[in-house]
């Protein structure tokens, strides 16, 4: 069987407070950290709303990234999954940087529902939803 999707380059969970999280994980050995805030603004997203979020990302030995998100302004999905669920798992990413458009629409006609998609320093991403499957990322960053 073919898979349409490659293997898994990162793990994101929902917080409400990331250096809260940060002290939670270094438990599990991440002291590492790369911080960034992201503002999806109106013009870059496709489907979706404006948001603010706070990012830190810890690599893993076999290079997995495990990601921390903190909603910081607009009804984000992460907003969203925060007020519904509380925080925790949020989704698993795969990178296509040479054909996301073609795997994005692959997974479309599988059924796939695009929840969130933006462009993202010239990359584009999305979340999806598959019936069964908790939520993924498909996005066109390029994994060392």
């Amino acid at each position: 069987m073919n898979s349409i999707l490659p293997e898994p380059y990162k793990v994101s969970y929902v917080v409400k407070n990331i250096e809260n999280a940060k002290k939670q994980w270094q438990m599990a050995g991440f002291s590492e950290w790369t911080e960034f805030d992201y503002e999806g603004k109106k013009e870059d997203i496709t489907i979706g709303e404006p948001f603010v979020a706070h990012f830190a990302q810890a690599r893993i030995n076999n290079g997995l990234v495990f990601e921390l998100i903190q909603p910081v302004s607009g009804n984000s999905i992460w907003k969203q999954q925060l007020d519904e669920k509380g925080e925790g798992y949020h989704l698993i990413s795969f990178s296509t940087p040479n054909n996301w458009k073609e795997t994005v629409e692959k997974l479309k006609t599988n059924g796939a529902k695009i929840k969130v998609e933006a462009n993202f320093d010239g990359l584009m991403w999305c979340y999806i939803n598959i019936d069964g499957i908790n939520r993924i990322e498909v996005t066109e960053e390029k994994v060392d």
